[in-house]
């Protein structure tokens, strides 16, 4: 990872550079041949997962739908589907172009629906989601898309109308507030130097009594920060310290008490639409830019920052050029300013899918959204449940590799190539848990050589030392090596796992390598590759530490 000495600065970057294991723990795909643009939104809480499809024609031409998914301790079963209620759905509705959730809550953006749009509320009562309000602009107009986005917090609602006022696509966006069981528009809020085209209001964030809302052409794209206890005022402009006219800085934005992320997929730091996001902070009642994240990986029509959000001190964006394979990235905050955690990517990735143009995370889990990946039905859409597990840190990445075969994401590349024809290192996966008595931790390695072997090994230390194609990322550290055999063969998929079951296997070993609650063991995995760069035939993962619990 590397830091920027001056985290708190507006000239600081952070390039996002490591990796860690994640753990896909579901495909979620369009139900039905009807359904399109699947997971052209998502939202998610700890119980409940939420897919939009605007583009779904099951009860009408491109009315819309949404799928509702429920955590189990088997996995998310559903879906529960919505359609728009009162009225019900038409052609061209687009319902679902926009979810969110809170609780027990669920809010649908419409923008077709009626004269200008609306937006829909669902609650849960412990079995069925049910239509409880329609939100309608008091001043909706044609043309106005009220629900292009939409926000839920508590008893509180913001709804994007981004082609408001006149049809000249200034845009606007409404505050709604629930007393009881009824809902009242309370505020419109428009930016002060509002101008035709500027698109106020297709991103937006509620936290606490403020809201940030995305203008993603205003010369280049602005964030605007308006507070609920200075009556709705507007009270700070935010636009990235590197404005240019061609970028898209707004065009999707997250907020959580006194850090705001906001998107540009258009940044051409690594090369045109290779996209940058932004993150702000909040000191006294002045918001000040603190970061500038980039791919570590970055490229040219990448469009890293497609998507943002944030929860709880971890980040996550969106990288969905629609022309190369999408991806999404997790950043922690630390004492030092915020450092990469990870690069999620489809276990089926593809060119066109767009995997990563919309995500959303809760607790542990987040959910990708790739609305043109291909399911049951063909092109229909598809959206990701990845777990990223706490407990475990990467290290060693393929920087300053043996034979320049540099992969800053993974291990050192192989002869391995990813979908996009390029080699690529080992990727070490962490899913499960650290807790010894449930012994459910899984390990996996996977981008290797296809059907070649493979072992895991662990031991005491850290260290970083050249070795065959790759690097040693795990030394004895006064207790010793212990390897796991016999060794596996990757088969046509390039995979090998280990677990459940590690700490119970490492009880064979001998005393020093039988591993026990509050102990901290690092893992790599080591595979053969014949056919690799450096000519050693053989290559190594990133590393991984874990530090065990009861």
């Amino acid at each position: 990872m590397s830091k920027s000495l001056l985290p708190r600065l507006a000239v600081a970057l952070v390039v996002c550079r490591a990796a860690i294991g994640q753990c896909e723990l579901q495909r979620l795909t369009a139900p039905n041949p009807e359904t399109r643009s699947y997971g052209n939104s998502v939202a998610l809480s700890p119980g409940f997962a939420v897919i939009g499809a605007p583009n779904d024609s099951t009860v009408h031409f491109e009315a819309g739908a949404v799928y509702v998914y429920r955590s189990t301790s088997s996995g998310w079963v559903g879906p529960d589907t919505l359609y728009a209620s009162l009225p019900p759905p038409v052609a061209e509705e687009h319902f679902g172009d926009s979810v969110a959730i809170y609780e027990d809550t669920i809010l649908v953006g419409a923008p077709g629906d009626g004269v200008g749009g609306a937006a829909f509320v669902f609650e849960y009562d412990g079995a069925l989601w049910n239509p409880t309000a329609t939100l309608i602009a008091s001043d909706s107009t044609s043309g106005m898309a009220f629900g292009g986005a939409v926000a839920l917090e508590g008893d509180r609602a913001l709804i994007g109308a981004l082609g408001s006022v006149g049809g000249t696509s200034a845009g606007a966006a409404y505050v709604f507030e629930r007393s009881g069981s009824v809902w009242t528009e309370t505020a419109k809020l428009a930016p002060s130097d509002g101008a035709p085209f500027d698109f106020f209001g297709g991103s937006l964030s509620l936290s606490g009594g403020l809201a940030l809302i995305g203008s993603h052409t205003a010369d280049g794209g602005a964030a605007y920060v308006y507070d609920h206890t200075a009556g709705w005022a507007e009270v700070q402009k935010l636009v990235p310290s590197d404005p240019a006219p061609h970028k898209s800085f707004g065009g999707d934005v997250a907020i959580l008490g006194n850090t705001a992320v906001i998107g540009d997929r258009k940044d051409d730091t690594q090369g045109g639409r290779a996209g940058a996001a932004y993150v702000f902070e909040r000191d006294g009642s002045t918001w000040t830019q603190a970061v500038k994240l980039l791919a570590g990986d970055g490229a040219a029509l990448d469009e890293f920052g497609s998507s943002v959000a944030i929860e709880a001190g971890r980040i996550a964006v969106g990288a969905a050029g629609p022309n190369v394979l999408g991806s999404a990235y997790v950043l922690l905050e630390h004492p030092s300013g915020w450092t990469h955690r990870a690069k999620l990517v489809p276990s089926d990735g593809g060119l066109f899918t767009e995997f990563g143009s919309t995500l959303a995370i809760a607790g542990d889990s987040i959910l990708v959204g790739a609305r043109n990946a291909s399911g049951p039905f063909g092109k229909r859409g598809a959206a990701y449940v990845f777990q990223m597990p706490s407990f475990a840190t990467a290290y060693c990445f393929g920087v300053a590799c043996p034979c320049g075969n540099d992969d800053p994401v993974y291990g050192c590349a192989s002869s391995s190539l990813g979908l996009d024809g390029i080699p690529q290192g080992g990727l070490l996966a962490a899913c499960g848990s650290a807790s010894v008595a449930s012994d459910d931790l899984v390990l996996t390695a996977s981008q290797l050589p296809a059907s070649q072997p493979g072992i895991f090994f662990m031991g005491g230390s850290a260290i970083e030392l050249p070795f065959g194609d790759g690097k040693r990322c795990v030394g004895a550290g006064g207790i010793g090596i212990f390897r796991y055999l016999p060794p596996a063969f990757s088969g046509p998929t390039g995979t090998i796992t280990l677990g459940p079951g590690i700490a119970l296997r490492s009880q064979t070993f001998s005393a020093g390598g039988r591993i026990d609650a509050g102990e901290t063991w690092h893992f790599q995995g080591w595979f053969r590759d014949p056919a690799g760069p450096c000519g050693t035939a053989f290559n190594l993962t990133n590393g991984l530490a874990l530090t065990f619990a009861p």
